[in-house]
């Protein structure tokens, strides 16, 4: 009997998919927290804080440097009957070209205000821009392995920039004692190193020409513009609470924080893993368009949720002791914030998992709306609670507006698909 089951998931292709997602989301995920003991003894949490400003940074260039490409390729992928794939790849790649370029142009002009903006040295500036414009190039490069069906070579881009961000990071954090500005450079060179390296991959798997189709170019702005505010609400949604915190209590209180964020992204591993197959299984499953399929999808995405919900709860049972045994003891305060961390990653996954049916639907204004409507919901927030409850207040904000966020989309998606939210157990069509 046990040879029988091992077979059938042998040869079920969505098992082994799934598990090769989830092996190397969790090695990319594991480089961030292995190397938490080595930073937090290294770096005081102000230092820490200084590098938690740095990827919000990141993070706000990238919506701008990229564009939404990946997401436009991605979802043109399931037409290749009557889409080039390579050549709107390639073309896509231009827009993010042009738009670094104007990007670095206005960083450069207004250099000195964006450095007392973010409090960080005006020379630092070239890092972010660089680290964004790399993630592009492996959110397209990911995004098309995992539409391919190539998990193998998913893993392997995915652990091999793992490898590299932690090697370097070590390197200029313990040998040349770079202190805050060795996991800032050693992230923004990973990125660089990045960008011929995802150059080869796409030539060797045929998914770019030295071509350009200007149809495809306006194609994919339609579609990665309106998600540009999106990305830009999902950022102030994750990362405002360190604004609000750096204000009201201190970079100390940031560091601190962002400790306990870090180790309750062990929950978002889960989410990303089971996003990124889930995406390619749902995609032509809404195509096909029948009831049977509708059902099945309800079914997963119900036992999904309630497999974060218990997930959540263990994980915040262990918080303490593991925190105390793996933190300096400066950083030991984040683990009150985690239980109220993993509560929000539990909507934000669930808010993640209705968003796929909107980029189906070519839908972006509405998942764009949505996100704003939940930042605004999260600054309102953050600004009452901080004041009151400190970091912990931070983390009641995430939870409520990402509960607003979900259901919000969950109601734009049901007026964009037709779907059993309530008689999936029924085998009737409808």
């Amino acid at each position: 009997m046990i040879t029988r089951f091992l077979g059938k998931i042998k040869h079920n292709a969505f098992v082994v998919s799934s598990s090769i997602y989830v092996v190397s989301n969790i090695v990319n995920a594991s480089v961030p927290f292995m190397l938490l003991p080595v930073l937090t003894r290294v770096l005081s949490p102000a230092e820490y804080g200084v590098f938690l400003i740095y990827i919000l940074l990141v993070n706000v260039l990238v919506p701008f440097t990229g564009l939404q490409i990946s997401r436009s390729i991605v979802r043109n992928y399931i037409d290749q009957e009557i889409i080039d794939i390579s050549l709107y790849t390639s073309s896509c790649i231009v827009i993010s070209t042009i738009s670094t370029l104007l990007i670095t142009i206005i960083v450069i002009s207004f250099s000195s205000f964006f450095s007392k903006l973010f409090l960080i040295p005006e020379y630092w500036l070239w890092a972010p821009i660089i680290a964004s414009y790399g993630q592009t190039y492996l959110a397209v490069s990911l995004g098309l392995l995992q539409m391919s069906d190539r998990p193998f070579a998913y893993g392997l881009v995915r652990i091999s920039h793992s490898l590299l961000l932690s090697l370097l990071t070590i390197y200029l954090v313990l040998q040349l004692n770079w202190k805050a500005e060795g996991p800032i450079f050693g992230h923004a060179i990973s990125m660089l190193t990045l960008v011929p390296f995802m150059l080869f991959i796409f030539a060797y798997t045929g998914f770019i020409k030295l071509q350009l189709s200007v149809a495809y170019i306006i194609d994919a702005l339609k579609y990665g513009l309106p998600l540009v505010p999106h990305v830009i609400g999902t950022v102030l949604v994750t990362m405002i609470d360190r604004i609000f915190i750096s204000h009201y209590i201190g970079m100390d209180a940031v560091g601190v924080y962002a400790a306990g964020y870090q180790i309750s992204l062990i929950l978002f591993i889960i989410i990303t893993s089971f996003n990124q197959v889930w995406t390619p299984w749902l995609f032509p499953k809404l195509k096909e368009g029948t009831y049977e399929n509708r059902r099945q999808i309800v079914k997963i995405i119900y036992l999904f949720f309630s497999i974060l919900v218990l997930c959540a709860f263990l994980f915040s049972l262990i918080s303490f002791p593991f925190i105390q045994f793996y933190l300096d003891e400066s950083f030991f305060d984040s683990s009150m914030v985690i239980p109220w961390l993993l509560a929000s990653f539990v909507f934000h996954g669930m808010y993640i998992v209705m968003g796929s049916f909107l980029y189906f639907s070519k839908k972006t204004g509405l998942l764009s709306l949505a996100t704003i409507i939940t930042a605004l919901v999260n600054i309102l927030f953050n600004f009452i609670l901080v004041p009151i409850f400190g970091v912990i207040g931070a983390a009641q904000a995430s939870i409520i507006s990402f509960l607003f966020g979900f259901l919000l989309t969950w109601y734009f998606v049901s007026l964009c698909v037709k779907l059993p939210w309530v008689s999936f157990y029924k085998t009737d069509a409808i």
